[in-house]
């Protein structure tokens, strides 16, 4: 069992440790929200111009 007065260090760690892994699934979803708007895009252009 560790003491008390480590525990604040270990608190520390582990919040900044989640700050990093959010900020790298906001960055990857941002990412696939990007690669969708795109296919969208093409494939809604492709259909137009096959339509044409």
């Amino acid at each position: 069992m560790s003491s008390e007065k480590d525990m604040p260090l270990v608190n520390e760690f582990r919040s900044q440790k989640s700050e990093v892994v959010f900020v790298r699934e906001i960055r990857a979803t941002c990412l696939i929200l990007k690669a969708e708007k795109i296919g969208r895009f093409l494939s809604y252009h492709q259909i137009s111009s096959y339509a044409e």
